[in-house]
């Protein structure tokens, strides 16, 4: 008896091997489709992996490690949401492109909360870290998504790759800056404070899933310190500026770098 292949999983094959030069960002005819590269550090991530100002983490990481035998890509990517960063990550890992790294950063999850609070609470007029806050289980439920996600990427990584997963939190917020997702265009510091509620809670996650799934974690909220805020490290109230990512960076040197050579 003839196997019989069902319509939709019939036609999801044919797009995925045939087309999706624009759905991918890659011709499915060239040979470097499917051909690996020699970067051993791929930085995955939104924004704040991409860089908002001239220089971003990764550019300082590859002068870092340039000593090393090391290569760094970046594949962060403006306003992605973790679970759109699960499905451009399972493309790269089946594309075979990074199958010879050795470690990638990892950081998502910053832009769900910003389009969930923008669309319940734009003016930041509850904070998440009250007790009588209306919108807790709301909060937990996206919390508990962006974790899934987060979780599922890393599965992803490591069935497709020898690389270890290094996960990392997000800096807080900083007011009296351009803020694009504020209504206002910046953020009060009362707003601020109450932000920053919102980017405790989405780190703590973080936290939890790196202790969970056993993955180093670079700790950027902690790590940065009185830095945190500063608008001399701020390119507006969310993304660093290049001073400000030679920091992150370094913080980010010291949990990758023991995979870089391994």
């Amino acid at each position: 008896m003839k196997s019989r292949c069902l319509p939709l999983i019939c036609l999801i094959a044919v797009i995925l091997l045939l087309a999706g030069s624009s759905a991918f960002g890659a011709d499915p005819a060239s040979p470097e489709r499917f051909a690996a590269t020699s970067d051993k550090v791929v930085c995955f991530g939104d924004s704040a992996t991409e860089g908002a100002s001239e220089l971003s983490f990764p550019d300082y990481l590859e002068a870092f490690i340039e000593w090393g035998d090391g290569q760094v890509v970046n594949e962060g990517k403006s306003g992605e949401t973790a679970e759109e960063g699960m499905w451009r990550m399972w493309w790269l890992l089946f594309s075979l492109k990074y199958i010879n790294s050795h470690v990638w950063t990892y950081m998502e999850g910053g832009n769900d909360l910003i389009d969930w609070v923008t669309q319940i609470d734009p003016y930041l007029l509850f904070d998440p870290a009250n007790p009588g806050y209306p919108h807790r289980q709301e909060l937990d439920d996206k919390l508990a998504q962006i974790k899934d996600d987060l979780r599922t990427g890393i599965h992803n990584i490591r069935n497709k790759t020898s690389a270890e997963v290094v996960l990392g939190t997000y800096n807080y917020l900083a007011s009296f800056t351009q803020c694009d997702p504020s209504p206002i265009g910046f953020l009060l510091p009362g707003m601020t404070e109450k932000a920053n509620h919102y980017v405790d809670e989405l780190n703590d996650n973080i936290r939890d899933l790196a202790s969970e799934e056993d993955t180093p974690l670079a700790d950027i909220n902690e790590s940065l310190g009185n830095f945190n805020g500063n608008l001399l490290f701020y390119h507006d109230c969310i993304h660093m500026n290049s001073l400000g990512n030679f920091v992150v960076a370094l913080i980010w040197l010291v949990q990758i770098a023991p995979y870089v050579n391994g």
